[in-house]
């Protein structure tokens, strides 16, 4: 793992706990912010890791893009479960073919 990778991932966390924070006293513009940065600072993870697969670290960032829209449009006032609950069945699909990619035929790692 890269310090980058490690700086960003302690970012990510802090991040992540000032969403918690921002749900639980209901902060919403916090949380608005909050929330999808979350997954920017993991999606700056996975593109900073010392990957044995470029292949599967496409398929595992493509997997943590498609979280993140599902996260927005689940978030977003307005009625857009189903564009939320489609983003993610997409993120799970493209996180099995990451997986898929390096040990076809194997069962994948926990």
């Amino acid at each position: 793992m890269t310090s980058l990778a490690v700086a960003l991932l302690v970012v990510t966390g802090v991040i992540a706990v000032g969403d918690w924070w921002a749900v639980s006293v209901g902060a919403r513009r916090v949380e608005y912010v909050a929330k999808p940065l979350t997954m920017v600072a993991l999606i700056g993870v996975a593109l900073t890791l010392d990957a044995t697969s470029a292949a599967q670290r496409w398929w595992f960032v493509a997997a943590l893009v498609l979280s993140l829209a599902g996260d927005v449009f689940l978030m977003l006032p307005s009625d857009r479960f189903v564009p939320g609950l489609a983003s993610f069945l997409l993120a799970h699909v493209a996180y099995v073919v990451g997986f898929l990619i390096v040990s076809p035929g194997e069962p994948a790692p926990v």
